[in-house]
């Protein structure tokens, strides 16, 4: 079954909507991947990073998150107010972030129990599950590829993806 089957319930309606996802009595985190495009000088994360799907995703998870974070290849989980510098490393390079460290940040951050929702592709998603006990939640399991990707972005910025009521 396909992410889209999983996380998403066609009401009578016919309306999709996100089904169960984001329970009031639980703190959600979204997680963001960086980007290989970024600007030539440092800046806060949530700016620093300029690829084509980076701003429409930052949006998406604004709207289904009580917090966003960034996970980069180099410095693990960021804030997007953090001020960076720019850099070049892919996740899983020589040098990228462990799950160690990512495991320390999601305890630094207090975030251990919460449910984090993934719009990471793979080589992020598995470094993140690899560090986090709780409960992940990937928006893009079953997906075909970046396509897939961004409709389930767009969906969610467009209204068409709701939260469960």
């Amino acid at each position: 079954m396909s992410a889209m089957n999983e996380l998403f319930t066609v009401l009578e309606d016919e309306q999709p909507r996100l089904f169960e996802l984001f329970p009031t009595d639980q703190k959600t985190v979204a997680v963001i991947p960086c980007t290989g495009s970024k600007l030539d000088h440092a800046a806060p994360a949530g700016e620093l990073y300029t690829g084509s799907t980076f701003r429409p995703t930052l949006r998406a998870a604004t709207i289904v998150a009580d917090q966003v974070l960034i996970l980069s290849a180099l410095h693990g989980l960021v804030e997007l107010g953090r001020v960076l510098e720019p850099y070049e490393l892919k996740m899983g390079s020589p040098g990228s972030v462990t799950a160690d460290r990512i495991r320390n940040q999601i305890a630094a951050f207090g975030i251990e129990k919460a449910r984090l929702i993934s719009f990471l592709p793979s080589a992020y998603r598995q470094k993140l599950s690899a560090a986090h006990d709780g409960e992940l939640v990937d928006l893009y399991a079953g997906s075909r590829g970046i396509g897939d990707q961004k409709s389930i972005v767009r969906r969610i910025i467009s209204g068409e993806l709701k939260a469960a009521a």
